[in-house]
């Protein structure tokens, strides 16, 4: 089963989301298939993680509802505490920002009591997603620019997955924070360089959905820079590399970005 769900990740950042939602679906299947609680409870919220990291919110609803559940019956502490932040990333990507941020916090300070401070790392990009689309980019911000002290040697640094994003993020959270009339030439150049990262870092280690995800977000800022040929061409390359997930958001959303740069 824990195979199942950590394919399931890697065919996603690879840029297979068809095959890691089936992936996900077939630990569930094997979970219920053994009867064991745990292993079920830990197969519903990852793979929920999963529909979430495809933004098919509704689907990672429905796995959660049955893991939290679950988890109350037998007491599995560690899955309530992340089955209620991913709970909260669901209610943000439904368009519930300010509840599904409330949903996050009560998570991560539930975990953070139980193992201490340096718990929630890898969920400070989710949150801060979060906080993005409640319209709060400062309280992002501040999220992620602690996730990304490299000169704090006391956190857990061994998310390496959500880097990308993390960058991605902080790239489009500081578009948030002003219109981009009034950014300054060296803002600019920051707001560039936090897509490029993202860019270099997906590239580096091969994760073709979270590439797809900074090119497009660069592809959004050269369009608004009047750099329409240059983000044509970047982001056409890394979505003709797709075979699949064509009804995904984030393939939607690129396939509709390129046809508005190539009219």
């Amino acid at each position: 089963m824990c195979c199942r769900i950590f394919a399931a990740y890697s065919l996603w950042y690879l840029g297979y989301p068809e095959q890691a939602c089936q992936r996900g679906q077939a630990a569930v299947d094997l979970a219920r298939a053994v009867a064991h609680p745990y292993s079920l409870a830990m197969a519903l919220t990852l793979t929920a993680e999963i529909q979430l990291l495809c933004r098919d919110h509704k689907v990672a609803q429905m796995y959660l509802q049955e893991a939290l559940t679950l988890s109350q019956t037998h007491g599995f502490t560690s899955w309530l505490e992340l089955g209620a932040i991913f709970q909260g990333w669901a209610m943000a990507q439904a368009g519930q920002a300010e509840a599904g941020i409330q949903r996050m916090v009560y998570g991560l300070d539930a975990n953070r009591a139980m193992v201490g401070e340096e718990s929630g790392l890898h969920c400070f990009a989710q949150l801060a997603d979060a906080y993005g689309k409640a319209g709060r980019p400062t309280e992002g911000l501040a999220l992620l620019d602690k996730a990304l002290d490299a000169s704090d040697k006391s956190k857990l640094r061994h998310w390496h997955q959500w880097q990308s994003e993390l960058y991605r993020l902080q790239g489009e959270l500081q578009l948030l924070q002003k219109e981009y009339t009034t950014l300054t030439a060296q803002e600019v150049l920051q707001t560039e360089a936090c897509f490029q990262q993202a860019i270099a870092i997906a590239q580096q280690q091969q994760a073709k959905s979270t590439e797809l995800r900074a090119t497009v977000s660069l592809s959004r800022f050269w369009l608004r820079q009047g750099k329409q040929a240059e983000a044509y061409q970047q982001l056409a390359v890394i979505y003709q590399w797709f075979s699949e997930g064509f009804a995904t958001p984030d393939l939607q959303e690129a396939k509709q970005l390129l046809d508005r740069l190539h009219s």
